[in-house]
């Protein structure tokens, strides 16, 4: 029993797998079964009374052609519209061609005897042939003859539209087929000059290829695309599209091969594309065009590609000075007269090394805004204009044998980019300067304000906190006095902390008096001034200022041995107009501009207090009337 039953499992799996095996390898047949039903798809041909030629499309290489009247790629969404219209159509009503006789009816009674459209499709050889007649009495019918069924089918009337459509609809509207995604490098080819009879030599090429999410040049020199850019190119020719079309017999289109005319090319997934570009109409809005291996000629914009001859610099990154700011981890900054380097510490702790005015080197905490403000600036560097890839021995033209400014970025796994500035010049816009980077035969053109405020020297790398007090250290004291001993200002914490000590003042002078003291707990400079300390005080550009004011503080430091109490003091000079008042530390021998914020706050306590003479001359009497008259 077991025997059998293993026999009738084997049997069925064998029917089984042959079942399999016949509809996987039998060749789908590519015939109209009993005279209807859906032919494979792959050939199309309309003829009718008011078409001048016949339309011929053809499924080829996975994409429907107009192969009559004109050679061009045929809307996809047209043919697939037909062809669901086609699949659905054994389905409509229909009759047999031989009861008309019966009912006293012929083929003309229905339009079709001599029919305004014939319309075959199939695969090539097996063709189903249908005949579009007139339109039914009533509904949006129409009358269709399936010549090889012998039938008359009521068919939906908008198969007849979309067959009878001007060609134009049934054609593609973009002049490029490979899609966007699919473009892994394209080629612009451009004559140099107007030759009637060009050679290769005066033609250039512009060659990118893709690289990941990139694009670089290949040609004509090895250099960064713009990605953005590129994208927005390939964006514009994805959609271009054919305006019109030549008519045969068009003359001086400029799109003679022998000609070498300008043409572009996209290579995509083992196929390309060449777009040839010919002449202007006389309108100047379009251009004759078309397509490598194709005789069609057509129109397109001519303002799509007016800007083909820039783009070599177009296309190019403008960013050539390109690093990581958070693997940066030194800064060499050079001029003729100075030098800096700024040395990353920690994140966000960088020192300024340099010689200072004695020309000894040292090294000090450097502004850590400064610092920012410089990368900043360097990461903004863009080319305004590409002078040349090919500077060859002519460094002095550009001011490179002198620069200007040197700058050397050193990231942490010990690449090193130098960017060198040169000589300003003027193109045809504005003032640019010639810059290139070390190694490299291009020069650039870039914006001077970008590089204008980068410092070359310690002093102005030099952290702009000059002191700082421990979290600690407590102010027992502070005061304002002239530089005779007379106090100003003075104020002791009261109560519950210095908003008690404050209280009593107006509010002008509380304000000004809360400035003094966050100054003492972090005393900042505006800017170090490159001049030696006096006692006295400084000469600052061939003139003497006298110090003036003394700020003083009193603090507590906390230490193991309990509290110590140390003095600190700042010398400041008369107020230099409304934004400039120069002070210095007697401790660090340092000479300064102090910020606007103490400016005003000192100046509470000096000015408002100290009125000039004139200011207290009471003002005079208004004129009597008839003194008026006098």
């Amino acid at each position: 029993m077991r025997f059998k039953l293993t026999i009738i499992l084997l049997a069925a799996n064998l029917l089984m797998l042959l079942s399999l095996w016949y509809l996987e390898y039998t060749p789908s047949l590519n015939i109209i079964r009993d005279g209807g039903g859906f032919a494979d798809f792959s050939s199309l041909e309309i003829t009718g009374k008011n078409l001048d030629k016949p339309r011929i499309l053809k499924f080829e290489n996975n994409r429907w052609r107009i192969v009559s009247p004109i050679e061009w790629t045929a809307n996809f969404y047209a043919l697939s519209r037909i062809r669901n219209q086609l699949e659905f159509l054994d389905k409509e009503t229909s009759f047999e061609i031989d009861d008309l006789e019966k009912h006293g009816q012929t083929l003309a009674d229905y339009g079709l005897e001599d029919p305004v459209l014939t319309f075959k499709y199939g695969d090539g050889k097996n063709m189903r042939e249908l005949k579009i007649g007139k339109n039914t009495p009533v509904g949006d019918k129409v009358y269709m003859q399936d010549v090889s069924s012998g039938r008359i089918i009521v068919a939906d009337k908008t198969l007849a539209e979309n067959l009878s459509n001007d060609i134009d609809l049934l054609r593609g509207q973009n002049v490029f087929e490979i899609p966007r995604f699919e473009i892994s490098s394209f080629s612009i080819r451009l004559p140099l000059g107007d030759s009637k009879i060009p050679l290769r030599s005066d033609l250039r090429r512009v060659g990118l290829v893709k690289d990941g999410d990139s694009w670089n040049f290949e040609t004509p020199i090895a250099a960064h695309a713009d990605s953005g850019e590129v994208n927005s190119f390939l964006d514009m020719l994805e959609n271009v599209t054919a305006r019109s079309f030549a008519p045969p017999n068009a003359v001086n289109t400029g799109l003679d091969v022998a000609n070498l005319p300008t043409s572009i090319t996209l290579q995509g997934t083992n196929r390309n594309q060449t777009l040839f570009l010919g002449n202007l109409l006389p309108n100047g809005t379009l251009r004759y065009a078309r397509l490598d291996g194709n005789p069609t000629v057509f129109m397109v914009d001519a303002s799509l590609f007016k800007n083909l001859g820039k783009i070599q610099t177009d296309l190019r990154d403008k960013a050539f000075l390109k690093f990581d700011e958070l693997n940066l981890d030194e800064i060499d900054i050079s001029s003729p007269a100075s030098s800096v380097k700024l040395k990353k510490i920690n994140i966000g702790e960088w020192d300024a090394i340099g010689k200072n005015s004695s020309d000894a080197l040292e090294t000090v905490p450097a502004d850590f805004a400064l610092v920012n403000s410089i990368i900043s600036k360097l990461k903004a560097v863009r080319a305004r204009e590409f002078v040349t890839d090919a500077r060859g021995e002519d460094a002095k033209r550009f001011g490179f044998d002198t620069p200007t400014l040197k700058i050397s970025l050193r990231q942490s796994n010990g690449a090193v980019q130098t960017l060198i500035a040169g000589l300003p010049f003027n193109n045809s816009e504005n003032e640019l300067l010639y810059v290139s980077m070390a190694g490299s035969p291009s020069v650039y053109g870039i914006s001077p304000n970008i590089l204008r405020g980068i410092p070359s020297d310690i002093l102005s790398c030099k952290s702009r906190i000059l002191s700082v007090l421990p979290e600690k250290a407590e102010v027992r004291k502070i005061a304002l006095s002239d530089i005779g001993g007379k106090v100003l200002f003075e104020a002791v914490p009261a109560g519950s902390g210095w908003g008690d000590a404050f209280a009593s003042l107006p509010d002008s002078e509380r304000s000004s008096a809360v400035k003094i003291l966050d100054a003492v707990k972090k005393f900042t400079v505006q800017k170090y001034l490159d001049v030696p300390f006096g006692e006295n005080g400084v000469k600052i550009g061939g003139k003497d200022f006298a110090w003036k004011y003394r700020l003083s503080a009193e603090i507590a430091m906390a230490g193991t041995g309990g509290s110590k109490t140390e003095l600190k003091s700042w010398l400041l000079s008369e107020r230099e107009g409304g934004r400039t008042q120069y002070g210095a530390s007697p401790d660090q021998k340092a000479v300064f501009e102090i910020p606007q914020s103490l400016i005003d706050a000192v100046s509470c306590f000096t000015i408002g207090k100290n009125e000039p003479d004139i200011f207290k001359t009471p003002a005079p009497k208004p004129l009597e009337k008839q003194d008026a008259k006098k």
